[in-house]
Parts: C-alpha cells; structure tokens; sequence
C-alpha cells in the first residue's frame, strides 16, 4: 500500500531520524491486524487501548441536543457532533490513507 510504504519512509529515513520524529497512528483494529511493518519491535512504542468515553465525558464534548445516556466512543462523539462521516456519500466517498 503506497500510504503505508510514506508512512515508513517518512518515520524511518533521514527526516525521521534528523527530527526525532514520532508518529501517533490510530485505528479501530486489534494490534494484531495492523501491518506487521508497523508493529516490529522498535518501531511500536506502545499499544494503548481507549475505550468508550463515560457518559458525562461523552456529554461534556457534545451539546444539548445531541447528548447522550451511555458511554460512546471518541469517533461516535466526533459522528454526533458532524465532524466525522462513517459513510461516503455517491459524490465524494470517504477515502481512507489519502491523506498519507
């Protein structure tokens, strides 16, 4: 994948290494699902789970009339919120790594 392949160069060749580069990635898979490149030992620093945001810490991000009664993930908020699309729509689909 080339974003992936970006992703590499750019933390482990000389612009990584001159800047001390440090790249936070983030994802809905398991570990175990992410690309082995990204996972070996001295590239993975730390797998960090974060579950779903409390109820009133879900409500303190969103308001009044979209709050909520349970806990909600962080991308269910940003959803609630019109700040993250989970469906493309015909026109502009929703592409994933593009940016890398």
């Amino acid at each position: 994948h080339p974003g992936l392949a970006r992703l590499l160069n750019l933390s482990d060749g000389a612009l990584g290494q001159g800047l001390r580069l440090m790249v936070s990635i983030t994802t809905n898979e398991s570990l175990a699902g992410v690309h082995p490149a990204l996972r070996r030992p001295g590239r993975c620093l730390a797998d960090i789970h974060i579950g779903p945001l409390a109820m009133n810490e879900a409500n303190a991000l969103l308001c009044p009339e979209r709050r909520t009664s349970h806990p909600l993930t962080l991308a269910e908020v940003l959803e609630r919120r019109g700040e993250l699309s989970t469906m493309g729509d015909k026109e502009d689909p929703v592409q994933f790594g593009a940016y890398l």
